[in-house]
């Protein structure tokens, strides 16, 4: 590997690092904080599941 790819890929893996980090803290403060618009509980989760598992269980049938 030539030593000019070795610094574009490194300076690839920090914009992608950088980009990463932008990402999480979009939502106003970072991990978890902030007002959010996605609230998700567990019943909701329960029923989405079920819901994917009729739906699979549908799709196996299937010939």
């Amino acid at each position: 590997m030539a030593w000019e790819e070795w610094e574009s890929l490194k300076a690839q893996a920090a914009e992608r690092r950088s980009t990463q980090m932008q990402l999480n803290q979009a939502d106003g403060g970072g991990g978890g904080g902030g007002s959010s618009d996605l609230v998700v509980r567990r019943d909701d989760l329960g029923a989405v599941g079920h819901e994917a598992y009729i739906l699979w269980d549908n799709l196996r049938a299937v010939p």
